[in-house]
């Protein structure tokens, strides 16, 4: 569906998105099993990365040190919120550490957000 975009009538944000607005962000059917899994992982043992500063981003952010990317429902022609296109592991993680109540679900979290220019 992505591939059918017109890119360039698309504009691009840096936003914050709550973490109970991040439950929500719904995710290609080919990408849930990775966020699924990324999410009970988190939820069990906590975020786990082998690179000390996405660790120490955590740990002192409480989020993820790049943002993931996603699109309104305007951009992909539907009516949902917003479809992630990048980020599943990230985004299953803090899902993770929301169930663990080891990030507070009101706290922010930067995310790239396309949006048809129309919208503007």
């Amino acid at each position: 569906m992505v591939r059918a975009i017109n890119w360039g009538a698309v504009r691009w944000e840096l936003e914050e998105f709550s973490g109970i607005a991040l439950r929500y962000v719904q995710v290609d059917r080919g990408s849930q099993f990775a966020l699924d899994e990324a999410r009970e992982r988190a939820a069990q043992f906590g975020i786990r990365d082998e690179r000390p500063e996405v660790m120490d981003h955590w740990r002192d952010a409480r989020s993820w040190l790049v943002p993931p990317v996603m699109v309104s429902g305007g951009v992909l022609g539907t009516n949902f919120g917003y479809e992630l296109l990048i980020g599943v592991t990230r985004l299953g993680n803090l899902i993770g550490a929301l169930d663990r109540e080891e990030v507070a679900e009101g706290r922010t979290h930067l995310v790239w957000t396309g949006r048809p220019l129309e919208e503007a």
